[in-house]
């Protein structure tokens, strides 16, 4: 018996359709250019590096902030790929270690090497890249 991928399964088991699957795609499509137009047409400067500032809400320290913003993408993927419905081949297991190695600099190392002492990011900013990702 051949396992299911893991849309074969949602659909199967109707817990999503094409249509709606297309259409949570399209949303996200739709979401990210309204929110490049209205950055570029109200000119907004988003709080991020040298436009960081503290009218946006509470400042964490940037170090803490890039930590935590990449710690769900290190952590989500790999589980859901390891657990997830489908079947799985050295292919699978070698894009995993691929991204476990990259998200571990990203979230383990860089973060902790840049030389930004006593910079901060507004917490919104790590908020809105973990509900983005």
């Amino acid at each position: 018996m051949a396992m299911l991928t893991f849309n074969e399964y949602l659909i199967k088991n109707n817990l999503l359709n094409l249509e709606t699957f297309e259409l949570i795609n399209y949303s996200w499509i739709a979401i990210a250019v309204i929110t490049f137009l209205v950055l570029v047409i109200f000119k907004i400067k988003t709080p991020y590096g040298r436009h960081s500032n503290n009218r946006w809400g509470v400042m964490i320290p940037n170090k803490w902030g890039w930590f935590i913003m990449e710690l769900p993408a290190f952590l989500i993927m790999p589980i859901v790929s390891l657990y997830g419905p489908s079947e799985k081949g050295a292919l699978t297991y070698l894009l995993i270690c691929l991204w476990v190695l990259h998200y571990f600099n990203r979230t383990f190392i860089f973060p902790f090497k840049i030389k930004t002492d006593n910079k901060k990011m507004p917490l919104i900013i790590v908020m809105s890249a973990i509900f983005f990702n």
